[in-house]
């Protein structure tokens, strides 16, 4: 993200075809550790699943109802429930981040594009 960040200041300063190379590599980089993040976060989810599944079945004889069974489950792996939502608001932060600079490329591109548009239409001398 601090990377990110510092090619949009440059690019406020200059508009170079250079600079906006190395921000659609770091966008690009950026979009590809999100995905690993978000792969993480699916495997634990269903490890967590696949435990609480397990220990649903083992416990569900020591009690008289399914609700009192899946409380206690809960209980027992509340430390992986709470892991699990820290890595779902960390995914929720990603996405809105990536939303964000992908609003701000596209407007830079299109002031580009506006530029260069403006440029072709000047008189030539």
């Amino acid at each position: 993200m601090k990377r990110i960040n510092r090619y949009f200041d440059k690019l406020k300063k200059w508009v170079i075809q250079e600079i906006q190379n190395d921000l659609e590599y770091e966008i690009y980089y950026f979009a590809c550790a999100s995905s690993d993040i978000a792969r993480v976060y699916t495997r634990n989810m269903y490890k967590l699943s696949k435990e609480m599944d397990t220990r649903f079945l083992v416990e569900r004889q020591n009690f008289n109802s399914d609700l009192a069974t899946t409380k206690k489950v809960k209980k027992d792996l509340i430390r992986e429930h709470t892991e699990i939502e820290l890595q779902e608001d960390v995914i929720d932060w990603i996405k809105d981040r990536k939303r964000d600079i992908h609003r701000l490329a596209d407007h830079l591109n299109w002031m580009r594009i506006g530029d260069l548009a403006m440029a072709k239409r000047q008189p030539q001398m």
